[in-house]
């Protein structure tokens, strides 16, 4: 096949490509909406007709007359019925109730299978993500890669400041955030809800913006650093993990008791359910549980499917380029191609 027609065909399966992906994207964008089925025809036949007398209702009805041996006309007095009133008795003697000598009165007890574990001295019960845990020492592991983008890291603010507001005074905290490397939050070591620098963590909590890659490792090493070790650690991604992390949470948590790792699936992404694996294994080996958390107040669109699905994004940005490359390959070169190939050809003629 000559070079020049080789590049033609590269610049047609480029165009073709990129068309493709486009619609992909756009297509997975729209929200799918239940289609209406028709009627059968036996559900057709089974609707009752209606009769000419009741489809047309008579201008003047004529009122019904009774019939005279019915139950109805029989039970119709001719004349109206006079009622009595009742007069009260007078004098009537009035018997007060006297309440029962002895008597035995049975506690109300709670219902069988409620075990209401009260919380130990300094404990705290905190929920993240709708996931509730106890313990002193909180670490919050959470994802702010790139595909966080929008609605995602939106929601992760505000569940972080929800969060804090459930300690109490005396419960500590840490929060990193990760994408290629970890991001601490601005203080070097646990911080207590009631101190006066929370006020700096949630101003901190509300700049953070999504970038980069999704690798939690270097957050993991940096929170089973921690002095003294968290009781609790949550962990939240959107699923787009190295493999080895498991097998490194499982190596850095060898203490005794073992720390507490919940883990969490965030976002509707395309591409979440390949992490759930690992997530999973995360939580049974350090006793901790695995769920899934969807965006709320997420919306649909163009926009949305590429911050949802970050490759699919980068796909149809690729092959935007190429449809623009190819048009600008055949509209400017077209012509000095066209007499490149006629030198070609005179140089190959014997």
């Amino acid at each position: 096949m000559p070079h020049s027609t080789r590049n033609r065909w590269l610049i047609d399966i480029g165009l073709g490509v990129g068309l493709v992906l486009v619609l992909v994207v756009i297509a997975a964008s729209e929200p799918r909406t239940p289609r209406k089925s028709s009627p059968t025809s036996r559900e057709v036949a089974a609707v009752p007709k209606l009769s000419p007398s009741f489809a047309t209702p008579k201008a003047n009805p004529e009122p019904a007359k009774p019939d005279p041996k019915s139950r109805d006309a029989a039970s119709v007095p001719d004349k109206p019925v006079e009622r009595v009133p009742i007069a009260p008795v007078e004098n009537e003697p009035r018997v007060p109730i006297k309440p029962a000598e002895n008597e035995e009165r049975i506690p109300v007890q709670p219902p069988e299978n409620q075990n209401v574990v009260p919380l130990k001295p300094g404990e705290n019960q905190v929920e993240f993500l709708g996931v509730k845990a106890r313990g002193k020492r909180f670490c919050i592991i959470a994802d702010n890669s790139g595909s966080m983008y929008g609605a995602s890291i939106s929601d992760l603010r505000a569940e972080l400041l929800k969060t804090l507001k459930d300690f109490d005074k005396g419960g500590e905290f840490y929060i990193y955030c990760f994408n290629d490397v970890a991001e601490p939050m601005p203080h070097h070591t646990w911080l207590k809800a009631a101190s006066p620098e929370t006020a700096k963590i949630r101003n901190w909590i509300e700049s953070i913006e999504p970038k980069g890659g999704t690798d939690p490792r270097t957050a993991f090493d940096a929170a089973f650093r921690l002095s003294p070790p968290p009781d609790i650690i949550y962990f939240m991604t959107d699923g787009i993990i190295p493999r080895g992390v498991p097998d490194q949470v499982e190596r850095l948590n060898k203490g005794e008791p073992k720390v507490v790792v919940h883990t969490i699936m965030f976002g509707d992404g395309w591409f979440s359910e390949s992490g759930e694996r690992l997530l999973k294994t995360i939580a049974e080996q350090s006793g901790g549980t695995f769920s899934r958390r969807g965006i709320s107040g997420s919306s649909t669109g163009f926009g949305t499917a590429l911050a949802t699905a970050g490759v699919c994004g980068t796909c149809c940005v690729g092959g935007l380029a190429l449809m623009v490359l190819g048009i600008i390959y055949k509209v400017l070169f077209k012509k000095k191609s066209a007499g490149w190939r006629r030198r070609v050809g005179r140089r190959g003629r014997p």
